[in-house]
C-alpha cells in the first residue's frame, strides 16, 4: 500500500515554485541551472522614439570621419518560451549619418527601453563633452540581431556608447568583443541583469574578451563559489568601472599590457581543453602564468579568480539571487517525486538527496537566505520521518502527529519564502 502524503505534491510546488520543465541529465553538483525570467514590458516600458532627424541634409563644418559604421557584441538573455534563460551572442550594427546641423547625436535604437535610453543619453552627453571636435547632426541607426526585450534593461547602453564615439571619432573597434553594462549619472558603468546566467549558458566560440560591471563582480564570483570553474577558463572575463576601461577592452589595436595578458591567458584555455581543471589547479607553471595575467591585468577576473580558487581564498558567499535558485535546484527532484505521485521509496530518495546537495551548500549561501534553506531541510527531514512510520494500524496515531508536523515545517517554509521574496524585491 503507497502511503498517502496530502501535504507534499500541491503544498511543496506551492512553497517551492520551480519551472515546470526538469532538466535532463543534471548531475549531483552540477549547479549550472536556469534563471526563470519573465517578460517585464510593463515594469521596463520601451522609451519612446527619438525624435526624427531633420529631412533636409545640410554640409556640415565636422563631417564624419570614416566610413560611419562599426559593431560591437553583447550577451543577450535569450528565453524561448519565458521560462528559461539562455545567454546568447547579439551582435550590434551601427550606421551612422548626418543630417542637418545639431549639436546632439540622435540614437535609433528599436525596442529600447526607458533605462536604456536614459544610460545611451548620459554616455552621448559625455562623449560629446569630452570631444569638442565630435560630428554634428549625426544619427545613429543600432541594430540588434535579435529583438531586444524588456528585460535586458540597460545592458547594451555601454556598446551602443562606444558605437556612437567609433563613429563620431574613426576609432576602430574589435567587431568581436562583448561588453556588457548601463552607464550611471557618473559616468560609471553600471550592473547588468543576470549576469552569472548569461555567462555560464553562453555556448559557441569564446569572444575574443568579455568586459563585464565591476559592479557586479559578486555574480562573476558565483561562478568560482559554484564550481563553474570551467566557466572562467574558457572566456577571458574583465571588469570594467568606467567607459575609459571599456575603450580599452574593445578597441582593434589594444595597449601593449592588455594585449600581452590576453595572449598570455590564451594557452590556458587551451591547456583546459585537454587536461582536467582539477590537476592544472595544482600545476605550479598553470598556477604561475595565472599570476603573469594578473600581474599584468589586475581586473581580470578569470585570472583572479582561478587563483583564488587554486588557493582556497575565494572572498565571501554566493549572491542572494544563486543562493535561491540553487536551493530551488536541488529540491526539483523531490517536488518532480511528489508531484508526480511518485512511491515512497522514490520520495524518500529524492528528499534524502536534496538535504545532502543542501548540506553541501550551507556554508556558501548567502546570509539572508539560511533560514530558508534551513526551514527547507528540516521539511525535508520530516517527510522521511513520516514515510519511515509504519501503515500498520496500530501506528495510525504516530502518523497522524507526523502529519501534523508536516503541516507545521511545509508552513514555516512557506513563511520564510515569504519573507525572503520581499527582502529580494528590495535588492534585486
Amino acid at each position: 500500500m503507497k502511503p498517502a502524503i496530502p501535504l507534499l505534491a500541491s503544498a511543496m510546488l506551492l512553497a517551492l515554485p520551480l519551472p515546470a520543465s526538469a532538466q535532463e541529465g543534471v548531475k549531483e553538483d552540477d549547479f549550472l541551472f536556469f534563471d526563470k525570467i519573465e517578460e517585464d514590458a510593463k515594469a521596463v516600458p520601451k522609451a519612446p522614439e527619438p525624435a526624427p532627424a531633420e529631412d533636409k541634409v545640410e554640409p556640415s563644418a565636422r563631417p564624419l570621419p570614416g566610413s560611419g559604421t562599426a559593431a560591437l557584441r553583447i550577451i543577450a538573455l535569450d528565453v524561448p518560451d519565458k521560462s528559461f534563460a539562455v545567454g546568447k551572442l547579439t551582435t550590434l550594427t551601427a550606421t551612422a549619418s548626418q543630417r542637418g546641423n545639431r549639436p546632439e547625436p540622435v540614437v535609433d535604437f528599436p525596442g529600447a527601453t526607458v533605462s536604456l535610453r536614459e544610460s545611451i543619453d548620459r554616455a552621448a552627453a559625455k562623449l560629446i563633452a569630452a570631444n569638442p571636435k565630435f560630428p554634428d547632426g549625426i544619427t545613429l541607426r543600432v541594430e540588434p540581431a535579435e529583438e531586444y526585450h524588456g528585460h535586458e534593461r540597460d545592458a547594451a547602453a555601454v556598446a551602443t556608447a562606444l558605437l556612437l564615439e567609433a563613429v563620431g571619432t574613426g576609432r576602430e573597434l574589435d567587431p568581436g568583443a562583448v561588453v556588457l553594462g548601463g552607464v550611471g549619472a557618473d559616468g560609471r558603468i553600471t550592473g547588468v541583469q543576470r549576469l552569472a546566467t548569461r555567462l555560464r549558458t553562453l555556448e559557441g566560440e569564446p569572444p575574443p574578451v568579455i568586459g563585464v560591471p565591476m559592479v557586479s563582480e559578486e555574480e562573476v564570483r558565483d561562478l568560482a563559489l559554484m564550481n563553474e570553474l570551467e566557466v572562467l577558463v574558457k572566456h577571458q572575463i574583465i571588469s570594467m568601472v568606467t567607459l575609459d576601461d571599456a575603450r580599452v577592452l574593445t578597441e582593434k589595436e589594444r595597449p601593449d599590457k592588455v594585449k600581452q595578458a590576453m595572449a598570455l591567458f590564451a594557452p590556458v584555455a587551451q591547456a583546459a581543453g585537454s587536461t582536467p581543471l582539477v590537476s592544472l589547479l595544482k600545476n605550479p607553471k598553470f598556477l604561475q602564468r595565472l599570476k603573469e595575467v594578473a600581474t599584468l591585468m589586475p581586473n581580470h577576473l578569470s585570472a583572479r579568480l582561478l587563483l583564488q580558487a587554486a588557493t582556497g581564498k575565494l572572498p565571501g558567499r554566493i549572491t542572494l539571487a544563486t543562493s535561491r535558485q540553487a536551493i530551488l535546484k536541488a529540491t526539483k527532484p523531490f517536488v518532480d517525486a511528489t508531484g508526480s505521485g511518485g512511491d515512497a521509496k522514490t520520495i524518500k530518495i529524492a528528499a534524502t538527496e536534496a538535504g545532502n546537495v543542501l548540506l553541501r551548500l550551507q556554508p556558501k549561501i548567502h546570509p539572508t537566505v539560511e533560514r530558508y534553506l534551513m526551514a527547507v531541510k528540516a521539511y525535508l527531514r520530516g517527510v522521511n520521518n513520516f514515510l519511515d512510520i509504519r501503515t500498520d494500524a496500530q501506528y495510525a496515531q504516530m502518523r497522524y502527529k507526523a502529519q501534523v508536523e508536516l503541516g507545521r515545517l511545509l508552513a514555516d517554509v512557506e513563511t520564510e519564502k515569504q519573507k525572503l521574496d520581499k527582502t529580494a524585491g528590495t535588492t534585486e
